[in-house]
């Protein structure tokens, strides 16, 4: 769980930054798929890599592979993806079981995801796509979400957000609350003109998102419209599954709304060497104050002049 919410926190702080953009770069790191359940090894992971190896040389086969598994998941919560992938590239796949090949999968693929190597991540899922196919099915979904960890860090971003969506349904209820905030950060970093042109050729899940996040990210609508429309998108999407988990930024928007102040004070310098900007930035809030009155009832504005020596009197 700790290890999940780490990599969410990274994926978080390069949304931001890659929101500045119009164009989403391919070098953004992101994005981990949920934390996978291995078996724990009798020994804790050493902490050299040399160390690792050599212990796992003294064991017999079916505890080697037990502990590479489990120190290789070690090493990817210490964010020692380089390490991981070199314990897990001395396993034979050809010599695991079906599960345990399952484990050896989501964890190579992170690793190569924790080092940028999205392609090699791709490459690993295509190559045993047809064993992946005869997985049950919530195994499917997680390889989905790795899949679609490497689309996005490719900046494929609508072929991430269709993968995330079509597995959705499939998850346990943990990692669908995990998915929801991946869905909605990848849909606030999709280019407008790209927003809008995938909205007419989705349909199901996937076109209710999209709408979803054309609603909130409006660059012309105030917040009592924002609201209104949201109302409006609810009442149409009934079923959709951010019904339940609505993204925080959505909830936050309501809550402006309902528990905005009747009264707003305003400090700006309209006197001494910054009276110009400070005069410049009034005008623009009146604009919008009188805008908001053709609306609704906007809160008193008083205006307070902080161009003297003792701004914290004022």
């Amino acid at each position: 769980m700790e290890f999940r919410k780490a990599y969410l926190a990274a994926f978080l702080a390069a949304a931001v930054v890659a929101g500045c953009s119009t164009t989403p770069s391919s070098k953004t790191k992101v994005y981990e798929t949920p934390a996978v359940a291995t078996p724990r090894a009798p020994t804790e992971a050493p902490a050299a890599l040399s160390a690792a190896r050599n212990q796992l040389a003294g064991m017999d086969a079916d505890e080697r592979i037990t502990s590479t598994l489990s120190w290789a998941s070690t090493y990817l919560g210490e964010k020692r993806a380089a390490d991981a992938s070199q314990l897990l590239a001395d396993l034979s796949p050809g010599q695991l079981s079906s599960e345990q090949r399952f484990t050896w999968l989501l964890l190579s693929g992170r690793a190569q995801l924790g080092q940028q190597q999205a392609d090699k991540t791709l490459s690993l899922l295509q190559q045993y796509q047809d064993e992946i196919l005869q997985y049950p099915a919530e195994h499917q979904a997680q390889l989905d979400l790795l899949r679609a960890d490497a689309l996005a860090m490719q900046g494929k971003l609508l072929d991430s957000l269709q993968q995330r969506v079509a597995a959705h349904p499939l998850l346990s209820e943990d990692d669908q609350g995990y998915n929801h905030n991946m869905i909605w950060q990848l849909l606030m970093q999709l280019p407008n003109t790209d927003l809008a042109d995938a909205i007419d050729g989705s349909s199901g899940d996937l076109r209710g998102w999209l709408t979803l996040a054309q609603l909130y990210r409006d660059p012309i609508a105030d917040l009592d419209a924002q609201v209104t429309r949201l109302n409006q998108w609810s009442a149409q999407w009934r079923t959709h599954p951010a019904i339940d988990d609505v993204p925080q930024m959505l909830d936050a928007l309501e809550k402006a709304a309902s528990q905005r102040p009747s009264q707003v004070a305003i400090l700006l310098p309209t006197t001494g060497p910054l009276q110009t900007a400070g005069k410049a930035l009034q005008e623009g809030i009146m604009t919008a104050f009188y805008q908001q009155q053709k609306n609704g009832q906007p809160p008193t504005l008083r205006f307070y002049d902080s161009g003297g020596d003792d701004v914290l009197a004022v």
